[in-house]
């Protein structure tokens, strides 16, 4: 997916952007410490929800995935592939507002905002969460696997 590429890049720019705020110096002014600390906390945050974000959607991708594959294969088969495209325009609209929002909330955090922080981070799990829906309905819509398990 071309956000979990998006979000790779992201998490390694914070990483870039964290080590330029470095401070070696015991006299560094309070400005320069706090930008550290700062670039420091943008870091761990990403490492706290980006890695959890990726594997939700690769999870309910599979999910879709297998809807996909099982209606296919089921006998009262009557082009029920809509529902699985309606399934993973959700996920990618989903993830892409996910990946924005945590664009977003660093920007944010970066310039101390407080309040559009909170806001794209608060966007950023209601789309989550929206995601995990999606995957919910798509497991409990996939059809008896028959193909790979024939009844005897």
């Amino acid at each position: 997916m071309i956000n979990t590429a998006l979000l790779g890049l992201k998490m390694f720019l914070s990483n870039v952007y964290k080590d330029k705020q470095q401070t070696t110096k015991d006299d560094a002014s309070d400005e320069a410490k706090e930008a550290q600390d700062r670039a420091q906390r943008i870091v761990n945050n990403d490492l706290e929800n980006i890695p959890v974000a990726i594997g939700i959607a690769w999870g309910v991708s599979f999910c879709i995935f297998l809807k996909f594959v099982t209606d296919i294969f089921d006998e009262d088969y009557e082009d029920e592939r809509s529902d699985s495209n309606t399934l993973g325009v959700s996920l990618i609209v989903g993830f892409s507002i996910f990946t924005f929002a945590r664009y977003c909330h660093t920007a944010f955090y970066m310039f101390g905002l407080a309040l559009p922080r909170t806001i794209a981070y608060l966007l950023g799990v209601l789309m989550m969460v929206g995601v995990t829906i999606v995957g919910l309905i798509a497991a409990w819509s996939i059809n008896k696997m028959t193909f790979l398990f024939p009844q005897v």
